[in-house]
C-alpha cells in the first residue's frame, strides 16, 4: 500500500532532479525486477544484503582493496533495486523509505571508516568530513520534516567512491583534497541550514 505520508533528506529542487532519475533506474530495471518479483523476493532482503556487503568488503580491503570495490558496486546495486522493486510491488512507505536511507548512509559510513581506518587519507580531515555528513543528513531531514524550504545540497557519497576508484585505478590519492573540499563546503552548508530551521521558531 502506498503511504501517503512523505520523508526525504532532499530539498524540493532535488527532489524533483531525484524523482526523473527514479523514473529513468525503473524504467531500465524494469526488466531484472520483474524476475525479483516473480522468486518473490522482497525489497527490504534486498535492502539487507545491500547493507551485509560492507561485511566482505572490510574483510578484503586490508588484502585486496579491489575485490573490495566490488562490494561497493554490488551496493549500489541492490541500493537501486529495492526501492524500484518496492515500487513495482506498490508498497512504497515511509518507513521503507527511512530505512532505505538508514542503510544507505549506514553502509557508507562503513565504507568510509574501512578506508580512514587504514589511513588512506588525513585522520584529521576525515574526522572533520564524516561529522559534518551526519550533521548535514540530520539538518536536511529536519527542514523536510518541518516542510522548510531549503536549497540544494551537494551530495558527497558517491564522489567518494569516485575517489576510491580512481585511487585504485591510478594510484593517484586525491582523497585529503576531496575531504578538505567537502568538509569545508558541508560547515557552511551545515551553519545556513541551522539558521534557516532557528528561523523559523
Amino acid at each position: 500500500m502506498q503511504d501517503s505520508t512523505q520523508f526525504s533528506i532532499f530539498s524540493d529542487d532535488e527532489e524533483k532532479v531525484y524523482l526523473r532519475w527514479r523514473t529513468f533506474k525503473d524504467i531500465i530495471l524494469k526488466v531484472p525486477v520483474a524476475y525479483l518479483a516473480r522468486l518473490r523476493v522482497k525489497a527490504d532482503w534486498l535492502s539487507w544484503t545491500g547493507f551485509l556487503m560492507v561485511l566482505p568488503f572490510i574483510y578484503f580491503f586490508k588484502f585486496n582493496p579491489w575485490i573490495a570495490f566490488i562490494f561497493i558496486l554490488l551496493n549500489v546495486l541492490f541500493d537501486a533495486l529495492d526501492g524500484t522493486l518496492a515500487r513495482f510491488y506498490g508498497r512504497v512507505t515511509s518507513k521503507g523509505k527511512l530505512m532505505d536511507i538508514f542503510w544507505d548512509n549506514l553502509s557508507f559510513l562503513v565504507f568510509f571508516m574501512t578506508v580512514f581506518y587504514y589511513g588512506v587519507f588525513s585522520y584529521f580531515w576525515g574526522a572533520v568530513y564524516m561529522g559534518n555528513y551526519i550533521v548535514l543528513l540530520f539538518l536536511v531531514a529536519i527542514s523536510s520534516g518541518m516542510k522548510i524550504k531549503v536549497f540544494p545540497v551537494i551530495r558527497s557519497r558517491l564522489y567518494f567512491f569516485g575517489m576510491l576508484f580512481i585511487f585504485l585505478t591510478s594510484g593517484f590519492n586525491f582523497f585529503d583534497y576531496f575531504l578538505v573540499f567537502f568538509s569545508v563546503y558541508m560547515m557552511i552548508t551545515n551553519f545556513f541550514l541551522f539558521q534557516r530551521i532557528k528561523w523559523t521558531f
